[in-house]
């Protein structure tokens, strides 16, 4: 895990170095909540899956998985506070409001990566 780790921490400082330090002449502002975002999704899937996705390395949001995950964020309380709005939301009527590996952008886009990665396919 350490090498891993040690890797994205290269990555981060790499893309910092390269995109955001300013000059005498030219003012790089840095967005560095994002740029931890994207350390910590590469940090992650390195360790959990052997490979980074690349977010430190396409310095943008692969597959709109944040953007989706912070507009997810309501439905996730909502559940985490009603259970049962989970069973129902599972029911078959209603499969089109949870992710697939069938979709676009956020987490099922990452889902259909993963099951990729794995060769877990469906």
């Amino acid at each position: 895990m350490e090498q891993s780790i040690d890797t994205q921490i290269s990555n981060f400082i790499r893309l910092i170095e390269e995109k955001y330090l300013s000059t005498e002449f030219q003012y790089r502002p840095v967005d560095f909540a994002q740029k931890i975002q994207f350390f910590t999704l590469d940090t992650i899937t390195s360790i959990a899956f052997g490979e980074a996705f690349g977010y430190l390395e396409s310095d943008s949001d692969l597959y709109s998985y944040i953007q989706k995950t912070t507009e997810s964020f309501g439905m996730m309380m909502l559940g985490g506070l009603l259970p049962w709005l989970v069973t129902i939301l599972h029911s078959p009527l209603l499969q089109g409001f949870i992710p697939s590996e069938k979709d676009l952008f956020g987490l099922g886009k990452i889902m259909k990566y993963v099951f990729s990665i794995k060769n877990l396919g469906f």
